[in-house]
């Protein structure tokens, strides 16, 4: 749980300490990015005497039950083109599926998967393998890729070979298969791999923080503006969302459906959510990370002690600032890096 590892990481710093007879007032900055990201975050909340302050990178410090917003943001970020070329893909695998047989087969078997895999775990892991691309700078060789394929051009199987290709090109031959996207797998504690994190981390979105990344409704309207068409399957929904979590963890892991949403309330309460209650924490984001919507909100700094800085650029994606800094990296990359480092002076010196 999230008490449970905030409470290891105070542990560990008060070990570690006394382990290397670390100089009385050594001070300590916690650093992180993604789910670490929001702990960076809420440690400073919860233990705000440990450290002189945080980097909470692409944090997802806002816990989210139906997130759809994910799905819309990759939309936007890959513009009107790419993004039509990415719903084809979706259309075309979505038409072999539904048709049964050996078109079902044929598509599920681009990746390596068996008939009988899961429709929902099918899709979501499609819906990751192009999501993910944009998600983690690589938009621009996406887009170049299948954009290039269309349905004007090429035919159904062409443009579901292209997509399988580019994503195990990219994700590795054995993407389709893992069982970080298998249901089965999943339930089964006896095909848990040391180290792997599938299942702790499935487990934890089902326990506490959600963050399903469901596709929006076709027409669907949010403050008064139709949203855009979703780029994932249909089938990746929110009923195949919590049902997987009973699937994966048996009906006894929590009788009240439901509850996961109030988890999130309850998070969201206790740490501010979009809007965080810690001191000296700086946010940093990037402008292709779909998980910018799960971070600070609005986008600004939310006072003096918690400054907020995102680098709006093209490939510029989860975590961006934990990289190597280059001499070619996008000014706006540089300038959350050197924003972030004023304050780690500053904090560091009080």
């Amino acid at each position: 749980t999230i008490d449970q590892v905030l409470a290891d990481y105070a542990s560990f710093i008060d070990w570690f300490s006394k382990e290397k007879q670390l100089v009385a007032g050594t001070k300590w900055f916690a650093f992180g990015g993604s789910y670490p990201g929001a702990l960076a975050s809420w440690f400073r909340a919860a233990y705000p005497e440990i450290t002189a302050g945080s980097l909470s990178s692409s944090g997802v410090v806002n816990s989210i039950f139906d997130f759809t917003m994910f799905d819309i943001h990759i939309a936007r970020a890959i513009g009107p083109e790419c993004a039509a070329a990415n719903r084809a893909i979706t259309a075309a695998f979505e038409k072999a599926v539904l048709a049964r047989g050996a078109q079902e087969e044929y598509a599920k078997g681009l990746f390596g998967c068996q008939q009988s895999t899961l429709d929902g775990d099918f899709f979501y892991m499609l819906a990751d393998g192009l999501a993910m691309m944009v998600q983690y700078g690589a938009k621009s060789r996406l887009c170049s890729n299948i954009t290039a394929v269309t349905e004007v051009s090429s035919t159904p199987e062409q443009i579901m070979e292209n997509a399988a290709h580019i994503v195990k090109q990219y994700w590795g031959r054995k993407f389709g298969t893992m069982c970080f996207y298998d249901t089965t797998c999943l339930s089964d504690p006896s095909r848990y791999e040391v180290g792997d994190t599938a299942r702790s981390w499935r487990w934890q979105m089902c326990y506490e923080l959600a963050y399903f990344q469901s596709a929006p409704l076709a027409g669907q309207m949010e403050d008064g503006t139709r949203m855009l068409q979703p780029l994932r399957s249909f089938m990746v929904n929110m009923t195949y969302m919590v049902e997987q979590c009973y699937a994966i963890f048996g009906s006894d892991f929590n009788p009240v459906r439901g509850v996961v949403d109030f988890s999130t309330r309850r998070i969201n309460a206790r740490f501010g959510g979009a809007q965080p209650i810690a001191k000296k924490v700086f946010y940093s984001n990037f402008g292709d990370d779909p998980w910018l919507e799960a971070s600070v909100m609005p986008p600004r700094d939310v006072d003096p002690e918690q400054p907020y800085e995102v680098a709006m650029c093209d490939d510029c994606g989860h975590c961006m600032d934990f990289s190597t800094p280059r001499q070619k990296d996008p000014p706006e990359l540089k300038r959350v890096r050197a924003r972030f480092q004023k304050y780690l002076d500053l904090w560091l010196a009080q």
